[in-house]
């Protein structure tokens, strides 16, 4: 299900890192698990619209103030589903980062990583894979190995793998992050949990019913627990669960 960059939940962080969710069926819309009304994400990009506009005017294109909202606005038109809006600002922002902070700054970083899932957003696969493993590797040796923000990435290119109908490689990318974030984060973190998710999702997609039904019921129960019966993501999971079980009746019939 996207993202931290798009890791937390966009699903989104504080830093305006994207981690997305992973849908079991494609007719899933995006809005059923993002806790902001469409008005309301309207009227936060008008908002942002007006704060960019006058950062540029009165501090510049470049001044960490203006890229900050700059980064707060293209995750916000991420969220309304505004791929072209998200792209266009999304590779000016990039593009001023790596010039005024450089290449391997963590910030450049998170705007390589949205990037990257904006561009698997709209369906553009191979641009996606081949930006997401750049920022992995980058992440690893700036940020580390195990760090949320690297783990965020590796989530949204099993995403990238899935898509492509990859699922061994998508896979062992989340399982590997799902290890690592139950040692790092804990096994009912909420990125632990959106993780776990995704998981139960390459299963079903795989047609392997019983063990998706197995770990969705046990995420349900987590995210019940932790996030409440009726967060966004814990009702995005219980109507995947149901999917899985009318796909598991069919198959028996």
């Amino acid at each position: 299900m996207p993202a931290e960059e798009i890791n937390q939940s966009p699903l989104q962080s504080a830093t305006n890192e994207i981690k997305y969710p992973a849908d079991c069926s494609a007719d899933i819309e995006c809005d059923n698990f993002r806790e902001a009304s469409p008005d309301e994400l309207s009227k936060q990009a008008k908002d942002l619209e007006a704060q960019v506009t006058e950062k540029r005017n009165t501090l510049g294109e470049e001044h960490p103030d203006t890229l900050t909202l700059m980064a707060k606005l293209g995750s916000t038109y991420w969220s309304q589903g505004q791929w072209e809006k998200a792209e266009k600002l999304g590779v000016q922002a990039l593009e001023t980062q790596k010039k005024v902070l450089g290449h391997g700054h963590p910030d450049t970083l998170t705007g390589m990583g949205n990037l990257a899932i904006t561009y698997w957003a709209r369906g553009r696969y191979k641009e996606s894979e081949k930006l997401s493993i750049q920022v992995i590797e980058a992440k690893k040796k700036v940020l580390g190995p195990k760090h949320s923000k690297t783990l965020a990435s590796m989530h949204n290119l099993a995403l990238v793998y899935e898509s492509q109908k990859r699922y061994t490689e998508a896979e062992g990318l989340i399982v590997q992050v799902i290890e690592t974030e139950k040692i790092v984060l804990g096994p009912e973190h909420p990125n632990t949990l959106l993780s776990m998710g995704n998981l139960v999702c390459t299963y079903w997609k795989q047609g392997r019913w019983k063990e998706a039904e197995e770990l969705g019921v046990r995420v349900i129960e987590s995210q019940k627990k932790v996030l409440g019966p009726e967060h966004p993501n814990t009702l995005h999971c219980l109507a995947n669960i149901e999917k899985i079980r009318k796909s598991t009746k069919k198959s028996r019939a």
